[in-house]
C-alpha cells in the first residue's frame, strides 16, 4: 500500500499559517515564527498572572492602621515617602495618591536616595531629609517589613489575616532614624478588584478544555480570595510546599492537583512552565511586567498582557 502527500501541502500550511498571522497582527499579537499560530490553536494548559491579567491593577487604599506611638496618617505619610510618582508602580501611586488628597498630614521632605521593590527582599527603601534630619523609610510586604524590625509574631498577625480574607493587599510600613534600627510603623489595606470580564473569560477558555493554573506573588489567602471570585477554584497552596519537587523532578502531580500558586517568584513562574512542558503538554503564559520575561519567552505561547 503506497501513500503520497501532494506536493503543494506544505505550501498551503505555510499560506494558512501566514494569513493567520497576518489577522493576528491586527489585533495586535507578535507572531516571531509561524508554528506559533498552531501552537496556540492546540494549546493544553495555561498559567495566568493574577495581578493585571485577572485583576485591574488599579490599587486603591482602603484603610490604614497605626501601631505604638504612629497614627495611620503616619502610615500613608511614611509610605508616600518610600514611593516614587515617575515609576507608575501601582502600590506607589495608590500611596502618593491618598496622600495628595489629604493635604493636612503633608511633611515637607527631600527624597535622597531610592532603592526599588525586589522581588527576593519584597520591599523599598528611601532614605528621606525632613526636618533637619535624615530618616530610613522601608514599604512593602508584611513579612518583610516584620523581618526588617525583628519581629517575628506580632500584635497586627490578625488583621493581616482578616484584610487577606476580603482580598486586601496588605503593605507594611517602617522607620529608622540614622544609625538606628527599624521601628514598626503601621499597616496598610489596597484593593484590586477583578477584571469585570474575568469571570466569563476564564469560564470560556476552560471550556475549551485548557487547564488553568493561576500564579500570583500575593499571600496565600489573598490568591485563594481572587480565584475563587475568578471561578479559577479555590485550591491554591504556597509554592514553598512545591518548590523542592521542582528540584526533584516530581512537580508535575503537584502543577496538575492545584488551581494555583501563591507567592512565586519569577524563577517559579519559569520552572512551573518547563515542568509542563517536560510532559509535552502546550503552554501558555501571561504577564505584565518584566519579571514575567522568562516565563514568557519559555512557553510556546507568551501573552503580554496590558495594562
Amino acid at each position: 500500500l503506497f501513500r503520497s502527500v501532494p506536493v503543494g501541502l506544505p505550501a498551503m500550511f505555510t499560506i494558512s499559517m501566514a494569513r493567520g498571522s497576518k489577522e493576528l497582527a491586527k489585533d495586535g499579537l507578535l507572531v516571531t515564527k509561524l508554528s506559533a499560530t498552531e501552537d496556540a490553536a492546540t494549546l493544553t494548559a495555561l498559567c495566568i498572572d493574577k495581578t493585571g491579567t485577572i485583576t485591574k491593577n488599579e490599587l486603591t487604599l482602603q484603610e490604614t492602621v497605626g501601631v505604638g506611638a504612629f497614627s495611620k496618617d503616619d502610615v500613608l505619610r511614611y509610605g508616600a515617602m518610600a514611593s516614587v510618582k515617575a515609576n507608575e508602580d501601582a502600590i506607589d501611586m495608590a500611596f502618593i495618591s491618598e496622600a495628595e488628597k489629604q493635604i493636612s498630614i503633608a511633611t515637607p521632605y527631600k527624597q535622597v536616595k531610592f532603592i526599588p521593590f525586589n522581588a527576593a527582599v519584597k520591599h523599598t527603601e528611601a532614605v528621606i531629609e525632613t526636618e533637619g534630619k535624615n530618616l530610613s523609610v522601608a514599604k512593602g510586604a508584611y513579612t518583610a517589613i516584620k523581618n526588617l524590625c525583628g519581629l517575628a509574631i506580632y500584635e497586627l498577625d490578625d488583621k493581616v489575616n482578616e484584610w487577606a480574607h476580603k482580598g486586601f493587599k496588605t503593605i507594611a510600613v517602617a522607620v529608622a532614624e540614622e544609625n538606628e534600627p527599624y521601628v514598626f510603623v503601621g499597616i496598610a489595606a489596597l484593593y484590586d478588584p477583578p477584571r469585570p470580564d474575568a469571570y466569563e473569560m476564564l469560564t470560556r477558555i476552560k471550556a475549551m478544555g485548557i487547564d488553568i493554573k493561576m500564579l500570583t506573588g500575593d499571600a496565600l489567602p489573598i490568591g485563594k480570595e481572587i480565584a475563587t471570585q475568578a471561578g479559577i477554584g479555590s485550591n491554591i497552596i504556597s509554592i514553598s510546599d512545591v518548590r523542592p519537587q521542582f528540584e526533584s523532578g516530581a512537580g508535575c502531580k503537584s502543577i496538575h492537583s492545584h488551581n494555583g500558586f501563591a507567592e512565586v517568584l519569577p524563577e517559579d513562574k519559569f520552572n512551573i512552565v518547563k515542568t509542563l512542558q517536560q510532559e509535552h503538554q502546550i503552554v501558555g503564559m501571561t504577564g505584565d511586567g518584566v519579571n514575567d520575561a522568562p516565563a514568557l519567552k519559555q512557553a510556546e505561547v507568551g501573552i503580554a498582557v496590558k495594562n
